[in-house]
């Protein structure tokens, strides 16, 4: 072997050891940034929490209307009650087995709603007539959309979200009828939009649109 040739084989075993130790280098360096961006990530969002921590108190939809014993004769007697308020709002309803309460049933909570103030205020009224049952489901629907709209508006305005269609306010403000393992979905929504904000404010990224996109993630479970 020339000279030469001991020079070129010794570079390129130089070359291939700072190749491969550059390599280990680089894969160390990957793993120390990847722990150290979960501790921080782990620290930011508890951090957060923290600061928007709020007691959890266990809610139900309120699927029911209860029943006094004046109210299950009167549902008893005039059968219509039930059937017409059941056909106008297109729920479900039965007397429970122990008779305590009338169950609503639907799969669209606004109608569940609707259902369970126009029979609430129906009994109270003592008015079964279908004129009557008609009015009061038409008044309570109207009562509805406008708490549906009020809903959308003060639930925007509380997450510092502005500037939203009025579609999207009103499906944003269907969500104070739905409830999920016991939270309602509403103000779930508004601390979501506090929690990203304070979380992108940390991080560097655009508040607003973390802002919007927290109070907004779960709109699809108000869309028919």
């Amino acid at each position: 072997m020339s000279v030469d040739q001991a020079g070129e084989e010794l570079l390129q075993q130089i070359e291939k050891t700072l190749r491969e130790d550059a390599q280990v280098r680089v894969r160390d360096a990957e793993a120390d940034v990847r722990d150290r961006a979960d501790e921080i990530s782990r620290r930011l969002l508890a951090d957060t929490m923290q600061r928007i921590a709020s007691p959890v108190v266990s809610q139900s939809p309120g699927s029911s209307v209860p029943l006094t014993e004046r109210d299950l004769r009167k549902v008893k007697s005039a059968p219509q009650l039930l059937e017409q308020v059941a056909e106008l709002t297109g729920v479900t309803l039965t007397i429970k087995e122990d008779e305590s309460a009338l169950s609503v049933s639907a799969t669209d909570v606004v109608r569940r709603e609707l259902a369970r103030l126009s029979l609430t205020d129906l009994l109270k009224a003592g008015r079964t007539s279908p004129n009557d049952i008609e009015r009061m489901v038409r008044k309570q629907e109207q009562r509805l959309e406008k708490s549906i709209r009020e809903g959308g508006i003060a639930a925007a305005r509380r997450a510092g979200v502005g500037r939203l269609p009025a579609e999207v306010i009103n499906a944003l403000g269907k969500l104070q009828f739905r409830y999920s393992y016991g939270q309602n979905q509403l103000m779930h929504a508004i601390e979501t939009a506090h929690l990203a904000a304070m979380l992108a404010h940390e991080m560097g990224a655009d508040v607003e649109v973390a802002r919007a996109g927290g109070l907004l993630h779960d709109l699809g479970k108000a869309i028919d």
